[in-house]
């Protein structure tokens, strides 16, 4: 315990150091909107200062996860939570550099329960005047004319923080970010309660895995993203859903859906899962529950509802690319093709792709509905969102990847080192992103000068090439083929591997 407690002071103490010495919000607000490579500088010393910072904290949050594995008892649920207490409290002085976010966040709120305007068809470039939108006589709104791209929940959650920052500039903004701390607390208690259902004696090292985690801290308490939020009620979901308890279930994640419509991916995994596992003279609750889920959904659209008008962010956002692997084939058929063919051609490969990969998903789960065990469910889930990141998002942040490691929390095995791996690669997006910008290659859209192949190419690398090549060879030790490759392997006197018991959508096993 003693060890465990050294790691949390060296995290908190590397963290303060590291980030909050330079970034503290007080010594950047109000004033112009920054970035992380504007305040440590644009230079490749400071990338690579960057760099060691991120791999010394990932190492320190390993061992931690690691030794929290092999730990039980009662004082270690207060030193998990704890230790997470005292580390999001030290992020929340973070000035969010890595994402502005935060920032249309409050104008979304304020044109809604200030202003008493839709946020979702009314951009915060309607109140150039609001103390919000200038301060010290900058604009600190990015992407000032699109109006809210999120649910009409997050719309009103945010009189929340509104109510408690009582108009002051710092302790709004502060305030939002509470909010995203407490929905962190909220998707830690549910990952302890399931896992602890899942795999008793496990629960401490899964917590440990989402809120000790580098990424998940900077991004949360440092940026205030919303999309722990969603993440939140989806994992009291699935909490309630692998407890059998979908008359909940359903609803609770409907509401993370209307907080942000990427848990809406995971709705036909829930249902083929409470389907395939409840009798049949139970559906009629199972679509009762359905039905009161819909049913919210409208209630909570109807104040706001313009038609198209409701969407316009989303559909902008649809036709938007970085740093994906969408945006390096799009980029590279834009020299062969025109801008649209290229966009067109892109999503039918990508998005076919994917439905591939989902129907496999809930194929394994058809195929094997007699020995469906609730580690299925969040497994199934994990599979889903993995390849939604890697295959849909044409637009992608490091902090999509709370809503993976967030799921990764509650699995074992291929899946759990895949969540620790993107955890770091997902640090390194900005160490890709500053080399860009020395060289010359960042862009943000194709008027601008640059090397784009170069710029996606390095993000791709950094980010997704580690990952992505685990997952492959995971999926190739499942397959005939793969196993005879691996039986010609020379072995170092270890014994035959035991042979996975099959999981959803052939992926590994929750076990594995």
């Amino acid at each position: 315990m003693r060890r465990l407690l050294s790691l949390l002071l060296l995290l908190d103490l590397l963290a303060l150091a590291g980030f909050v010495r330079p970034l503290r919000f007080s010594s950047h607000f109000p004033g112009a909107t920054l970035a992380l490579f504007d305040i440590i500088g644009h230079n490749y010393g400071a990338t690579w200062r960057y760099t060691a910072l991120v791999a010394a904290l990932v190492a320190l949050f390993l061992a931690a996860h690691t030794l929290a594995g092999e730990l039980r008892g009662g004082r270690l649920t207060y030193l998990v939570f704890g230790g997470a207490a005292l580390l999001s409290l030290t992020y929340l002085l973070l000035y969010p550099a890595t994402s502005s976010d935060l920032f249309h966040y409050v104008m979304e709120g304020r044109i809604l329960w200030v202003h008493h305007q839709n946020p979702f068809t009314v951009p915060p470039a309607f109140y150039p005047h609001d103390p919000f939108y200038l301060v010290n006589g900058w604009d600190i709104v990015v992407w000032e004319t699109l109006p809210s791209p999120y649910g009409p929940l997050w719309a009103v959650l945010t009189a929340l923080p509104l109510l408690l920052g009582h108009g002051d500039l710092l302790w709004t903004f502060m305030a939002f970010k509470l909010l995203a701390i407490a929905f962190y607390f909220l998707g830690a208690v549910a990952i302890f309660h399931t896992v602890r259902y899942l795999r008793p004696g496990k629960e401490w090292a899964a917590t440990l895995l989402f809120t000790w985690n580098p990424l998940v801290l900077l991004y949360v308490a440092g940026n205030g993203a919303n999309d722990v939020i969603m993440m939140g009620f989806t994992l009291l979901a699935l909490y309630l859903g692998v407890r059998g308890r979908w008359n909940v279930a359903f609803p609770v994640l409907a509401l993370a859906t209307l907080v942000k419509f990427v848990s809406a991916v995971l709705i036909p995994v829930f249902v083929v899962y409470a389907v395939l596992t409840t009798p049949r003279e139970q559906w009629r609750g199972l679509a009762t529950a359905l039905g009161l889920s819909a049913l919210l959904g409208l209630l909570l659209y109807a104040p706001f509802w313009r038609g198209q008008l409701t969407f316009t962010t989303l559909r902008y956002q649809a036709s938007q690319f970085t740093d994906s692997p969408g945006a390096l084939l799009k980029t590279a058929l834009d020299k062969v093709l025109t801008l649209n063919d290229a966009i067109v051609i892109t999503k039918v490969i990508f998005f076919s792709t994917l439905a591939a990969a989902y129907a496999l998903v809930l194929w394994g789960m058809i195929k094997r509905r007699a020995r469906l065990t609730p580690d299925d469910l969040p497994s199934a889930c994990f599979a889903v969102i993995c390849a939604y990141l890697m295959l849909a998002v044409f637009w992608f942040q490091p902090w999509y990847l709370l809503w993976l490691i967030s799921l990764g929390a509650l699995t074992v095995g291929v899946r759990q080192r895949v969540t620790l791996l993107f955890t770091f690669t997902g640090l390194l997006t900005h160490t890709a992103t500053a080399i860009a910008a020395i060289e010359g290659w960042y862009y943000f859209s194709p008027e601008l000068p640059g090397r784009p192949l170069l710029e996606i190419g390095g993000v791709l690398v950094l980010v997704f090439l580690a990952p992505g090549l685990y997952i492959g060879a995971a999926l190739l030790s499942r397959t005939r083929q793969g196993q005879a490759l691996i039986a010609r392997l020379p072995r170092s006197g270890a014994g035959p591997r035991t042979p996975a018991v099959g999981s959803a959508g052939g992926a590994p096993a929750a076990g594995d």
